[in-house]
Protein backbone atom coordinates (compact mmCIF):
# COMPACT_ATOMS: atom_id res chain seq x y z
CA UNK A 1 0.00 0.00 0.00
CA UNK A 2 1.35 3.29 -1.21
CA UNK A 3 0.53 6.53 0.20
CA UNK A 4 1.22 9.70 -1.36
CA UNK A 5 2.57 13.05 -0.18
CA UNK A 6 3.21 15.43 -2.57
CA UNK A 7 6.24 13.91 -4.46
CA UNK A 8 6.71 11.10 -2.58
CA UNK A 9 5.02 7.65 -1.86
CA UNK A 10 5.25 6.02 1.24
CA UNK A 11 5.56 1.69 1.26
CA UNK A 12 5.44 -0.29 4.28
CA UNK A 13 6.70 -3.86 4.44
CA UNK A 14 5.17 -4.87 7.64
CA UNK A 15 7.08 -7.14 9.79
CA UNK A 16 4.75 -9.98 10.50
CA UNK A 17 5.39 -10.97 6.39
CA UNK A 18 8.70 -11.63 6.92
CA UNK A 19 10.35 -14.81 8.83
CA UNK A 20 14.13 -13.53 8.76
CA UNK A 21 16.24 -10.33 8.20
CA UNK A 22 16.62 -9.66 4.69
CA UNK A 23 19.73 -7.99 3.25
CA UNK A 24 20.18 -6.73 0.24
CA UNK A 25 16.72 -7.64 -1.15
CA UNK A 26 15.84 -6.87 -4.60
CA UNK A 27 11.62 -5.68 -4.08
CA UNK A 28 8.99 -5.80 -6.83
CA UNK A 29 6.84 -2.58 -7.18
CA UNK A 30 4.03 -2.65 -9.29
CA UNK A 31 3.81 1.09 -10.27
CA UNK A 32 0.02 0.52 -10.95
CA UNK A 33 -0.58 1.01 -7.51
CA UNK A 34 0.76 4.67 -7.29
CA UNK A 35 -1.23 7.13 -7.12
CA UNK A 36 -2.92 9.40 -10.42
CA UNK A 37 -0.81 11.98 -9.04
CA UNK A 38 2.40 10.33 -9.87
CA UNK A 39 1.21 9.53 -13.29
CA UNK A 40 -0.28 13.07 -13.81
CA UNK A 41 3.91 14.43 -12.37
CA UNK A 42 5.97 11.60 -13.78
CA UNK A 43 7.26 13.38 -17.82
CA UNK A 44 5.20 11.90 -20.42
CA UNK A 45 7.00 10.38 -23.18
CA UNK A 46 7.85 6.53 -23.91
CA UNK A 47 11.77 7.53 -23.32
CA UNK A 48 11.19 9.56 -19.78
CA UNK A 49 8.27 7.97 -18.23
CA UNK A 50 9.10 6.87 -15.07
CA UNK A 51 12.80 8.40 -15.23
CA UNK A 52 12.36 10.60 -12.21
CA UNK A 53 11.77 7.74 -9.42
CA UNK A 54 14.30 7.13 -6.84
CA UNK A 55 13.72 5.21 -3.90
CA UNK A 56 15.15 5.76 -0.29
CA UNK A 57 14.81 4.31 3.18
CA UNK A 58 12.55 5.51 5.96
CA UNK A 59 15.48 7.55 6.77
CA UNK A 60 15.93 9.25 2.94
CA UNK A 61 19.19 7.08 2.33
CA UNK A 62 18.86 6.32 -1.90
CA UNK A 63 18.97 3.14 -3.12
CA UNK A 64 19.70 1.66 -6.60
CA UNK A 65 16.73 0.88 -8.48
CA UNK A 66 16.14 -0.74 -12.22
CA UNK A 67 12.88 0.80 -14.14
CA UNK A 68 11.68 -1.99 -16.56
CA UNK A 69 9.38 -0.22 -18.01
CA UNK A 70 6.63 2.84 -17.41
CA UNK A 71 3.57 3.93 -19.56
CA UNK A 72 1.61 7.05 -18.18
CA UNK A 73 -0.88 6.41 -20.90
CA UNK A 74 -1.50 2.67 -19.33
CA UNK A 75 -0.68 4.20 -15.72
CA UNK A 76 1.40 0.86 -15.03
CA UNK A 77 5.01 -0.21 -14.93
CA UNK A 78 7.54 -2.24 -13.42
CA UNK A 79 10.45 -0.82 -10.84
CA UNK A 80 12.51 -2.97 -8.58
CA UNK A 81 14.85 -1.77 -5.97
CA UNK A 82 17.13 -3.37 -3.91
CA UNK A 83 16.10 -2.90 0.20
CA UNK A 84 19.52 -2.87 2.61
CA UNK A 85 17.14 -4.11 5.36
CA UNK A 86 14.02 -5.79 5.20
CA UNK A 87 13.66 -6.69 8.93
CA UNK A 88 11.55 -9.37 10.22
CA UNK A 89 11.14 -7.85 13.92
CA UNK A 90 9.30 -4.32 13.00
CA UNK A 91 7.90 -2.45 9.92
CA UNK A 92 10.18 -1.68 6.98
CA UNK A 93 9.05 1.74 5.06
CA UNK A 94 10.75 2.88 1.77
CA UNK A 95 9.76 6.33 0.14
CA UNK A 96 8.98 6.63 -3.61
CA UNK A 97 10.10 9.69 -4.53
CA UNK A 98 8.64 11.59 -7.66
CA UNK A 99 9.46 15.10 -9.63
CA UNK A 100 8.27 15.31 -12.95
CA UNK A 101 11.72 16.60 -13.64
CA UNK A 102 13.14 15.66 -17.25
CA UNK A 103 16.81 14.88 -16.45
CA UNK A 104 16.47 10.97 -16.83
CA UNK A 105 17.54 7.53 -15.76
CA UNK A 106 20.57 6.29 -13.95
CA UNK A 107 22.86 4.69 -16.62
CA UNK A 108 22.71 0.75 -15.44
CA UNK A 109 26.17 0.85 -14.16
CA UNK A 110 25.39 3.92 -12.02
CA UNK A 111 26.03 3.78 -7.82
CA UNK A 112 21.74 3.54 -7.83
CA UNK A 113 21.33 1.93 -11.26
CA UNK A 114 19.80 -1.13 -12.69
CA UNK A 115 23.38 -3.23 -12.37
CA UNK A 116 23.80 -2.54 -8.68
CA UNK A 117 19.49 -3.96 -7.70
CA UNK A 118 20.72 -7.47 -8.78
CA UNK A 119 24.48 -7.15 -7.29
CA UNK A 120 23.87 -9.75 -4.65
CA UNK A 121 25.13 -13.02 -6.49
CA UNK A 122 22.77 -12.84 -9.41
CA UNK A 123 23.91 -14.59 -12.48
CA UNK A 124 21.76 -13.29 -14.93
CA UNK A 125 17.71 -11.48 -14.52
CA UNK A 126 15.98 -10.98 -17.59
CA UNK A 127 12.65 -9.53 -17.15
CA UNK A 128 11.45 -10.61 -21.17
CA UNK A 129 9.71 -7.12 -21.32
CA UNK A 130 11.54 -7.10 -24.90
CA UNK A 131 10.74 -8.50 -28.27
CA UNK A 132 13.35 -11.28 -27.83
CA UNK A 133 13.73 -11.26 -32.40
CA UNK A 134 15.20 -7.75 -32.42
CA UNK A 135 18.74 -7.41 -33.33
CA UNK A 136 19.59 -4.00 -31.58
CA UNK A 137 18.65 -5.70 -28.08
CA UNK A 138 16.68 -9.14 -27.23
CA UNK A 139 16.55 -10.07 -23.83
CA UNK A 140 18.68 -7.53 -21.61
CA UNK A 141 20.14 -8.97 -18.49
CA UNK A 142 20.04 -6.41 -15.65
CA UNK A 143 22.78 -7.52 -13.78
CA UNK A 144 25.75 -6.34 -15.83
CA UNK A 145 26.81 -9.80 -16.78
CA UNK A 146 26.14 -9.06 -20.55
CA UNK A 147 24.22 -12.55 -20.35
CA UNK A 148 21.52 -10.97 -23.01
CA UNK A 149 19.77 -13.17 -25.12
CA UNK A 150 17.78 -12.96 -28.67
CA UNK A 151 14.92 -15.40 -29.65
CA UNK A 152 15.34 -16.93 -33.23
CA UNK A 153 12.24 -16.72 -35.23
CA UNK A 154 9.49 -16.34 -32.38
CA UNK A 155 6.63 -14.92 -33.14
CA UNK A 156 4.69 -11.82 -31.44
CA UNK A 157 2.27 -14.22 -29.78
CA UNK A 158 5.11 -15.42 -27.87
CA UNK A 159 4.74 -12.76 -25.25
CA UNK A 160 2.34 -13.33 -22.63
CA UNK A 161 1.38 -12.19 -19.44
CA UNK A 162 3.28 -12.96 -16.49
CA UNK A 163 3.32 -13.57 -13.23
CA UNK A 164 5.42 -10.14 -12.77
CA UNK A 165 4.91 -8.26 -16.38
CA UNK A 166 5.32 -9.88 -19.55
CA UNK A 167 6.74 -13.57 -20.21
CA UNK A 168 7.38 -15.45 -23.38
CA UNK A 169 6.49 -19.09 -24.47
CA UNK A 170 9.79 -20.00 -26.14
CA UNK A 171 9.38 -21.97 -28.98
Amino acid sequence: VFYTDGACATTTIQEENIDSDLVDFPVYVNLDDLSSTFWSTTPVGAALTGTDIRVTTATNVEVPRELVFASSTLGTGELHFKAPLISSTTDTVFKIWYNGTTTGNYTDSATYGAHNVWSNGYEVVQHLNEDGNTTSGGYKDSTGNNHDGTGTAMTGASDLPGQVGRGQDFD
